[in-house]
């Protein structure tokens, strides 16, 4: 029996990954820089460049946040200065959610239903999201800014997704 074959980040430099939600099927093919764009699908520059994160742009209120892509998450996170934007300065120690992950201690934060989150011209509507400190939001590109990292209770809504590599891009299929 051959020992299973581990795909790292690092041999996706060239590469095109369609997850497709409806069929549970994963694609990995060559990168395809000159993408057509087809109705119902919206299309986002990615930065590709920070250490395995995927991060898109999106808006929450009108404001710029930074939104990254994590299909290994059940649900959507954000960080304090997330939640600060939404809800100000407050913070109610007394109602606790637990934050249940792959990290070893998990954490604490407070669930809020957000406004629309804003992918391009895409409105996410109703959307519940946890607010901590959560270990993911300690790289320095997270720590000050506005950040979320979106779960499968949002991805989950598309039909697919493609993250493309060599074109630095990603696709959202309804």
């Amino acid at each position: 029996m051959r020992p299973p074959h581990w795909v790292g980040t690092g041999a996706l430099a060239d590469k095109r990954l369609v997850i497709d939600f409806r069929r549970d099927q994963i694609t990995i093919s060559d990168s395809q820089e000159t993408q057509e764009t087809r109705p119902g699908v919206l299309t986002v520059a990615a930065d590709l460049s920070h250490s395995r994160l995927v991060a898109i742009n999106a808006r929450v209120n009108g404001m710029r946040v930074k939104a990254i892509i994590d299909t290994g998450a059940a649900s959507t996170i954000g960080n304090t200065a997330m939640r600060k934007l939404l809800r100000g300065a407050e913070d109610d120690d007394r109602h606790r959610d637990q934050i249940i992950g792959t990290v070893e201690n998990g954490g604490t934060g407070r669930t809020y239903v957000m406004p629309p989150i804003e992918l391009g011209e895409f409105k996410i509507l109703g959307a519940r999201v946890s607010f901590g400190d959560m270990p993911i939001f300690k790289y320095p590109q997270l720590s000050e800014a506005r950040s979320l990292l979106l779960g499968m209770d949002i991805l989950g809504r598309f039909g697919s997704m493609i993250i493309d590599y060599g074109a630095q891009q990603m696709q959202f299929e309804l």
